[in-house]
């Protein structure tokens, strides 16, 4: 299953957040295409994933988000 996020600012792109995240945490999310490709991405979440795991994106993100923008789960 999957998670989509949506970045609400214009700080940051979600197309690189998901690149920073490869890169410097190694980290893969699913960047989206097209139209959202700068305002949404999505989190995998089934799976061979610990607490640890999440532990690790969740800090990762508050690294490169500095808290400084919204993110809003999509149902």
């Amino acid at each position: 299953a999957i998670t989509p996020l949506k970045i609400v600012t214009d700080k940051i792109k979600a197309y690189e957040l998901f690149e920073n995240l490869e890169k410097k945490y190694d980290i893969t999310i699913l960047p989206s295409g097209g139209e959202l490709r700068d305002t949404l991405f999505r989190v995998g979440h089934l799976g061979n994933l610990s607490v640890e795991d999440n532990k690790k994106l969740i800090d990762a993100l508050k690294k490169e988000l500095e808290w400084k923008m919204k993110v809003i789960i999509m149902a």
